[in-house]
């Protein structure tokens, strides 16, 4: 049970990364796919919950950011 949650964590970290790279290069609809899976994978992570915030914080004020 241990093991399948780190790997689940791990992925997490992985997908946010990577919605952090398309965010960096202005592709913020690629950016934001990768941020909702985190957020649907990882409901209760202390990942998701910056995601969410940082979303809703910045979404409403720019448009398709994220």
């Amino acid at each position: 049970r241990q093991n399948l949650t780190a790997m689940h964590r791990e992925q997490a970290r992985g997908l946010f990364q990577i919605g952090e790279f398309y965010e960096r290069n202005n592709k913020y609809k690629e950016a934001l796919i990768y941020y909702n899976e985190v957020i649907e994978q990882e409901t209760q992570s202390d990942l998701a919950r910056r995601r969410a915030v940082r979303r809703a914080g910045r979404g409403r004020s720019r448009g398709a950011r994220p």
